[in-house]
């Protein structure tokens, strides 16, 4: 499986910095599977609209 993966930092103020990691692989099936993470990981599969966990 092929990964690839950004990460975009945002300063919201008041000392407080928002990461936030987005993922997207290539499935051996073909899928497409994404995820965004500031807390924890959250896998959906685009073809399915499937929450994978």
């Amino acid at each position: 499986m092929e990964v690839f993966e950004l990460a975009t930092i945002r300063d919201i103020g008041g000392g407080h910095i928002d990461q936030m990691v987005h993922k997207a692989a290539v499935g051996a099936s073909g899928g497409i599977l994404t995820s965004w993470s500031s807390s924890r990981w959250k896998l959906v599969d685009q073809c399915t609209g499937a929450g994978l966990s």
